[in-house]
């Protein structure tokens, strides 16, 4: 395949009287195409020529804005057209950045002179363009030059624009823009130099004479004034020309005699010195390449801040005159223009220092008319406190005047929940304040506190976890090295990075920031400041949390009980304020949730704990406070989710919508705050419609609330990315509970989003997986093996993550295991046999606890067990698996699965009497008799009587028999029995009664 080419467009413009250099440029540029071209760049020439005429090709102008480099070359003539066309790549320059332009004047032999025009246009480039022009005695001077930009250009790689051209001969008659040589498909940086690092400028490298790029000759400098002039250079190589002669006389008499030790000693004398001088060569040739290079930046891209000594200096040196070129850059006369220079500036500095105090005092007084408007009832005061703390702000940002009226205005922000623009205010004060940090005064270091404090809270909320974990960091690296003995603030520190770690999934380093949090604060706090209290509160609320991920509910049940009574007695001190009512109510919230997490799911401990801090919660949001008012909806909202679960599905929908609605306006306020919760509150309330067969306006409401996540799931999926999915499961859950078909594809896409997420927060996105797995499985048109691998997917994950310790997915990994047994049932019953085994004995022990949310997973398992037993006639095993289901039933003490024990009470029957324990399969059958009758099951009563005749007549009771059977006829008129079943009957108690009488 053919190289990909960058196409390197140079326009060179001259007057007709300079043909013989334009000649000479076009075959240096063909050279340097041989080495190029092979390394992915070519250099297109487009030479044009002022002859005093009108230029019929109007496609040069094209040509002039479009290159890379503009080269301009002037004698004694230049032209209306020639200064056009440099004015045209002047103001494309000064609009994009290229072309960039060189421009060099031709030195006139004695008798020559520039036309006044160029005259004119030469003084009009130094002193009303600031373009620097340069003068050249001969062409090599220029190629030097242009050789030393295009190096510098490919090895930075940076500045030039290109076009690729795939392996195609070069058009020379179509114009391009210059190549930024990237990294593909340009110049590689440094690529193919023969010579070791740091010994050449740019894969530039003088050797002899020559200049060569890349190890190859490209030009000489035998004929470039600069070159001569660089003395040192020359005179170093001049003294090792100068010794070789001795050296090889020397080097000779060593060969001859080597013992003639005065020989030895004067060549190792005068090799030392020849190999000082060939390292000062290399150096010397290496410093001019450098010195050419920078002069060849600086006049082309820094042309205006050249001064008119370094103009003169430059020119001076492209002549050869570098001891000229010494003179104009007079020292003494720099250091006293520095010296004016630096006066100049501390008196504007002083100038500006004063400007810069009278700012600060005025934005000082906004501020404090602002706190001053804040004390007045109203809603007009508010609003112009607002505008003023606005203005203040702006105004202290914009000129770097502190932090004060910005942290003062994101406290006001963040009091309205306005969290997007408080965040950009506390990063504004934080780059204000932090270079003032070190060796600080307590006042900067408790609102350094207080800022990174408080925008650690407010990107948490934003769900911006990594901007909130490096604030956290900042803080306690700065409490840490600035104020070691402020042991409240670090435990506060401490216990926010804890946090943000949390909700960045770092479990183990989240854990040591919050255990070493609690072990600065005191174990008995009621003796100390409530200040106290309530940092403990806080960061054992901060550790429930964590517990509550990691799937720890025992302990976070644990440290939310020592939070919750931490903060009523912080409510109860004399000192409490109204903020200390809400941080209760938040704490007994919280209570609830751990209870409802702890208790697996039961809802009856967490309804009571939501019910008792709902009133209480209501009347803290009277006031309409934003913060207040998230309370009373998360509230809701939880004892909603409880409600669900009791079945409670009236009381359910009303808390969810009132939730719903707080929400609704909460996340028109803050949207990036409030989305994830606006969306939680949907999926409840959908919920609670499809619980009352409500699913058209279930489905619709899921839909809005997956649309309006998606585009912050698609900009920040490790945070918004679980509500989408949440919106997305529970819509799969009402299409199927519908019974729609067709789901398998919305099951596939909601299962490989959750695998997308695992990748974010795998131990927050697991449990949804698992679920989503196992209804892919479920799925009516789901292909056999493709449900049997998601189920096993299902298995992995449950079990990874219960070996962790996340008892949370106990309950999937039993239903993922007994619906692979089931699948298994057919081909692989000893596999089966193990998974439903396994299922069993996690779900007797989460039925026992939550039996409203388990038992009937249980009852599932145990009844695949039963059939593998039975297909395989172990009547023994039927027996002993069915009892012991009864035994829980028994325990749990649940009346409406009633024909779960019916199920297993036929079982226990059926198994006795293939087992020949006549006597106690009648008791079992008289048992299931009675129950039958009292729940009004006419068929399985009808069946009983007609077990309880058979089990009659095996004894030999065959009055019993007659009478089972008589009372099974008449239920059989009752349901309404066949003929078939009516004459078995018949039969069976005629053969009854004549077995009695015989």
């Amino acid at each position: 395949m053919a190289q990909e080419q960058t196409i390197v467009t140079v326009f060179l413009g001259t007057s007709a009287e300079l043909e013989d250099d334009r000649v000479l440029m076009g075959d240096f540029f063909g050279e340097l195409n041989q080495l190029t071209a092979d390394r992915g760049a070519y250099f297109r020439l487009v030479r044009w020529r002022w002859d005093g005429r009108n230029d019929p090709l109007r496609d040069y102008d094209a040509l002039v804005r479009e290159s890379a480099l503009c080269v301009f070359l002037f004698f004694t003539t230049g032209g209306p057209e020639m200064e056009r066309r440099f004015g045209m790549a002047l103001e494309a320059f000064r609009s994009h950045g290229a072309p960039q332009i060189v421009t060099w004047f031709r030195s006139l032999p004695d008798g020559r002179a520039l036309t006044a025009e160029l005259e004119a246009f030469r003084t009009r480039l130094d002193q009303q363009l600031h373009h620097f022009y340069n003068t050249y005695e001969t062409i090599d001077s220029v190629k030097l030059g242009l050789l030393l930009q295009v190096a510098r250009s490919m090895d930075l790689r940076s500045g030039w624009q290109g076009e690729k051209d795939h392996g195609q001969a070069p058009s020379w008659s179509l114009g391009t823009m210059l190549p930024g040589m990237p990294a593909a498909g340009g110049l590689p940086l440094g690529a193919a130099t023969s010579q070791p690092a740091g010994s050449d400028v740019m894969g530039l490298q003088i050797k002899g004479d020559e200049v060569c790029l890349w190890g190859t000759p490209v030009m000489s400098l035998s004929s470039v004034p600069a070159y001569a002039g660089w003395q040192r250079l020359h005179a170093e190589r001049a003294e090792l020309d100068a010794l070789e002669p001795t050296y090889q006389r020397l080097r000779a008499r060593t060969l001859e005699d080597p013992g003639d030790q005065a020989a030895r000693d004067a060549l190792l004398g005068i090799s030392l010195r020849r190999e000082e001088l060939g390292k000062s060569i290399d150096l010397a040739q290496r410093r001019f390449l450098e010195f050419m290079a920078d002069m060849s930046r600086r006049t082309v891209q820094g042309a205006g801040e050249l001064t008119e000594r370094q103009r003169q200096a430059y020119r001076l040196v492209n002549r050869g005159m570098v001891e000229e070129a010494i003179a104009i850059l007079d020292a003494e006369e720099i250091r006293r223009d520095r010296d004016r220079a630096e006066r100049d500036l501390m008196a504007l500095e002083a100038s500006r220092e004063a400007a810069l105090a009278r700012l600060r005092s005025h934005v000082s007084e906004q501020v404090q008319l602002a706190e001053l408007l804040e004390s007045r009832p109203g809603e007009k005061n508010a609003e112009r406190a607002e505008a003023l703390l606005r203005d203040a702000a702006d105004c202290e940002r914009a000129h770097a005047l502190g932090y004060r009226a910005q942290m003062r205005l994101a406290g006001l922000l963040v009091d309205e929940m306005r969290l997007t623009e408080a965040r950009t205010c506390l990063l504004g004060a934080l780059s204000q304040i932090e270079p003032m940090t070190h060796g600080c005064s307590d006042e900067v270091a408790s609102d350094f506190g207080s800022i990174v404090g408080q925008l650690l809270e407010v990107c948490l909320s934003l769900g911006d976890a990594e901007t909130a974990r490096r604030a956290g960091e900042s803080r306690v690296s700065f409490l840490r090295e600035e104020r070691p003995d402020w042991d409240l603030a670090l435990a506060a520190a401490l216990r926010g990075l804890g946090r943000a770690l949390t909700r960045l999934g770092e479990y183990a380093p989240a854990r040591r920031s919050l255990t070493e949090a609690l072990e600065i604060l005191p174990e008995k706090t009621s003796t100390y400041h409530t200040s106290v209290l309530r940092e403990k509160a806080t960061a054992l609320e901060s550790l429930a949390e964590l517990l509550v991920r990691e799937g720890s509910f025992e302990g976070a049940e644990h440290a939310q009980v020592n939070a919750l009574s931490l903060r009523l007695a912080a409510a109860r001190r004399k000192d409490a304020d109204d903020e200390d009512q809400v941080r209760l109510a938040w704490s007994m919230t919280a209570y609830g949730t751990v209870l409802f997490l702890a208790d697996g799911g039961s809802p009856r401990r967490a309804l009571k704990a939501y019910e008792a801090n709902v009133g209480r919660c209501r009347a803290l949001a009277k006031g309409r406070d934003p913060d207040r008012l998230s309370l009373l909806a998360y509230t809701l909202l939880q004892m909603s989710q409880a409600r669900v679960t009791a079945d409670l599905a009236d009381s359910a929908l009303e808390a969810a919508n009132e939730s719903l609605n707080i929400y609704q306006g909460l996340y028109g306020l803050e949207p990036r705050a409030f989305v994830g919760n606006y969306v939680n509150a949907i999926c409840v309330v959908s919920a609670t419609l499809a619980m009352g067969d409500r699913f058209d306006e279930a489905e619709s409401l899921l839909q809005e609330g997956s649309g309006l996540v998606a585009p912050f799931a698609e900009e920040r999926p490790e945070t918004y990315g679980l509500f989408r999915l949440l919106c997305d499961y529970a819509l799969l859950e009402v299409r199927s509970i519908r019974g729609d078909e067709g789901l398998l594809e919305a099951a596939r896409a909601a299962a490989g989003e959750a695998e997308r997420l695992m990748g974010y927060l795998p131990t927050a996105v697991e449990y949804l997986y698992v679920s989503l797995l196992t209804e892919l499985a479920d799925a009516e048109d789901c292909p056999e093996q493709e449900a049997v691998d998601a189920l096993a997917r299902a298995e992995r994950v449950a079990r990874g993550a219960v070996q962790a310790g996340r008892d949370t997915l106990r309950g999937p990994l039993a239903e993922a295991l007994c619906e692979l047994g089931r699948a298994h049932a057919e081909g692989d019953p000893r596999q089966a046999a193990s998974e439903f085994a396994e299922a069993r004995d996690l779900l007797e022990g989460l039925a026992a606890d939550s039996p409203d949310l388990y038992m009937g997973i249980l009852a599932s398992c145990v009844d695949g067990l039963v059939r593998l037993a039975k297909n395989e006639g172990a009547w023994d095993e039927v027996l002993r698996v069915r009892t012991e289901e009864l035994r829980l039933f028994e325990r749990v003490g649940l009346g409406f699965e009633a024909w779960w024990v019916t199920e297993a009470l036929w079982d226990v029957g059926e198994a006795q009497m293939e087992l020949d324990r006549l006597a106690e399969a009648t008791a079992t059958f008289i048992d299931l008799e009675e129950r039958c009758r009292e729940e009004g099951d006419g068929e399985v009563l009808l069946a009983c009587w007609e077990n309880l005749g058979l089990l009659c007549g095996l004894q030999g009771l065959w009055r019993e028999a007659a009478t089972a059977y008589e009372v099974a006829l008449d239920v059989a008129a009752d349901v309404g029995a066949d003929d078939g079943t009516t004459d078995e009957l018949r039969a069976e108690l005629a053969r009854a009664r004549a077995s009695a009488e015989g």
